[in-house]
């Protein structure tokens, strides 16, 4: 696996297009691999396979130099017992793929269609900058999107989803939806999204770090784990302190070793909308009528947006992975100590809402998270119907205000270690 994505970023074949989208390194590969069985505390009736198999596409032009390069590197005395490799084809249910009158005939059609899968020209692709980046859409920007799917019609019932990036304001990710009445429904939109491929460092197979609920068991006082337990079972589920501690300490290293092996990538902003085929087809007739059908996509840039301003921020990739590195930091500390502040052996009601409240941070500490649908970390006070007023982090206002989602002074009593009503 080493020399395989080695041999990808080394040999100049694939730009940082395809390259942000593979496993940054072997080791973090393994992690991946192994994220939907480590970093799952509740073992459900159907169990989960211990490793996944995660899948990626390579496109063929340069599949012919990256296979040499490979061959050539295993030749190194430490591969020894890897050395010379040979490629195994499987394929099934080519009976009728393949069937002919005659065996002449037979044979002739397998070389042919063999020839035509299996002989690539070799390319160079255009090389990357010479420090890698990181691309972040800008949250105005999104709101310009958004702003254009606006139509005319009431209540068109558009969902509209942001994801702050990291709990800054500035950038983000967004999803848009149109509702049953909105013209674009009819015409075959499904939903248009928009985000950084950032999210694919810590993504595996939509397992993500911290996500897993058997965590939030471990702020409760460990005489209550056996009656935890008891409440499992009755709904078909295992759980322990054992495993949900394994599971915190496997997405740590997960994320530990996502962030240092990406920070020689470079990672970019994706636009995509799913749609019917026949709005695709009208699509193409419009793109062709307008002679554009055959022009290259180009992302702008801050030399050719005609803008002021390209739709993204380009951040240099040290930067934003030391800074998502801080952040995790920062609440996965707030996270463990409040679960050790009371010694170890027992965690105060007081404690164990400080832990959760890290964890939900934590959980919103490295991707787009969607903070506006989490009550307790959106909004301030809120009193619906007369009852009893809630009490949240308040993130509507230091985002808005202060650009990052820090937790405001008055909220907590440091000194008690205390959520203040």
């Amino acid at each position: 696996m080493a020399v395989m994505l080695k041999a990808l970023a080394d040999t100049g074949f694939y730009n940082s297009e395809y390259l942000q989208h593979l496993p940054r390194s072997a080791a973090h590969a393994k992690l991946a691999a192994f994220a939907k069985a480590r970093e799952t505390g509740v073992s459900l009736t159907q169990p989960v396979a211990r490793q996944q198999a995660l899948h990626y596409y390579i496109p063929p032009g340069g599949l012919s130099g990256v296979w040499d390069y490979v061959v050539q590197n295993l030749r190194a005395p430490e591969f020894f017992d890897l050395a010379d490799p040979v490629l195994l084809i499987n394929a099934k249910n080519m009976k009728t793929m393949f069937r002919e009158d005659t065996p002449q005939k037979l044979i002739q059609s397998f070389h042919a269609r063999w020839e035509s899968k299996t002989v690539f020209p070799n390319r160079s692709s255009e090389g990357t900058a010479s420090t890698p980046h990181v691309y972040l859409w800008r949250q105005k920007c999104l709101e310009h999107i958004q702003s254009k799917f606006k139509m005319d019609v009431p209540r068109d019932g558009m969902k509209v989803s942001p994801y702050p990036w990291a709990l800054l304001n500035d950038v983000g990710s967004m999803t848009l939806e149109p509702g049953k009445r909105h013209p674009l429904r009819f015409a075959g939109l499904i939903y248009s999204q928009f985000y950084s491929s950032t999210k694919e460092i810590l993504d595996a197979a939509k397992t993500y770090p911290f996500a897993d609920q058997s965590l939030e068991g471990l702020a409760v006082d460990p005489s209550l784990h056996k009656e935890w337990q008891r409440e499992a079972k009755h709904f078909g589920c295992k759980w322990s302190a054992q495993k949900a501690r394994q599971t915190y300490g496997s997405s740590k290293l997960r994320v530990a070793e996502g962030l240092t092996s990406a920070l020689s990538k470079s990672f970019g902003v994706r636009e995509e909308h799913r749609m019917t085929i026949d709005l695709l087809l009208q699509i193409g007739k419009h793109m062709e009528a307008r002679g554009l059908i055959n022009q290259p996509l180009a992302c702008p840039t801050f030399q050719t947006s005609p803008h002021r301003y390209p739709p993204f921020l380009a951040i240099p990739t040290h930067i934003a992975i030391e800074y998502l590195r801080a952040n995790v930091n920062k609440f996965a500390f707030g996270f463990e100590y409040s679960l050790v502040k009371d010694g170890g052996k027992t965690i105060s009601p007081a404690a164990g809402q400080m832990a959760l409240m890290f964890l939900q941070f934590l959980r919103a500490s490295y991707q787009g998270f969607p903070v506006r649908r989490t009550p307790g970390m959106w909004i301030d006070i809120s009193q619906p119907n007369n009852e009893p007023p809630r009490h949240g982090m308040g993130l509507q206002y230091t985002l808005a205000h202060r650009g990052y989602g820090f937790l405001q002074q008055h909220k907590i009593a440091w000194d008690t270690w205390l959520l203040r009503a």
